[in-house]
């Protein structure tokens, strides 16, 4: 059953990149595919750390070089991938700590927010309540936007928590990281 589903969700994904990538502009792809990567791996399939491996594996995704990862990993344990969309390059982090990653060096921002609000929906959708809180502060010469959002269930039990620090310049090394920690799969996720 996992792995049809699993079958399913690629599937569906690979479809959506197809028919996306007919009808968008290069910026869009690339900022959609960021949102789309960070939601299959770090919500749909990092919560299960043998379907996330199963996934990483079937997507072929190329492991960062040791030398590279502590760049990226903050402790011991922890993995990162290049992921490649059509020649816009990702990073994928998964730390031992619970915490799945997405850096994007270069994106355009304004083209991420509304998929990345679609995202957020299906956690609402699914029963889930959202609050969330917005700080801002100056790195070098440039700032960083930072969102939290908080994702709990009907009884109050805190499900999800998702953290998303935009820059309107690469200048400090990403524009977009966008990160979810969560101790369980969201209700029916992997369906959507």
């Amino acid at each position: 059953m996992k792995s049809m589903l699993r079958t399913l969700v690629l599937l569906a994904l690979s479809l959506a990149t197809a028919v996306s990538a007919q009808t968008l502009t290069p910026e869009q792809h690339a900022a959609e595919g960021a949102v789309r990567l960070f939601y299959a791996g770090c919500i749909v399939y990092y919560p299960d750390r043998l379907a996330f491996d199963d996934w990483v594996a079937g997507n072929r995704y190329e492991p960062f070089p040791p030398e590279k990862l502590q760049q990226l990993v903050r402790k011991p344990g922890g993995k990162a991938w290049s992921v490649n969309n059509n020649g816009v390059r990702y990073a994928l982090v998964a730390e031992a700590s619970d915490l799945c990653s997405v850096f994007v060096k270069e994106v355009t921002l304004e083209y991420t927010r509304g998929p990345l609000a679609k995202a957020r929906k299906r956690l609402v959708a699914n029963g889930l309540t959202e609050s969330s809180k917005v700080t801002e502060k100056k790195v070098g010469k440039g700032s960083v936007k930072t969102t939290e959002y908080q994702y709990k269930d009907k009884a109050g039990k805190s499900i999800w928590t998702l953290v998303v620090s935009e820059s309107p310049s690469a200048e400090g090394g990403y524009q977009l990281v966008m990160s979810a920690t969560g101790k369980q799969r969201p209700p029916q996720t992997a369906e959507h």
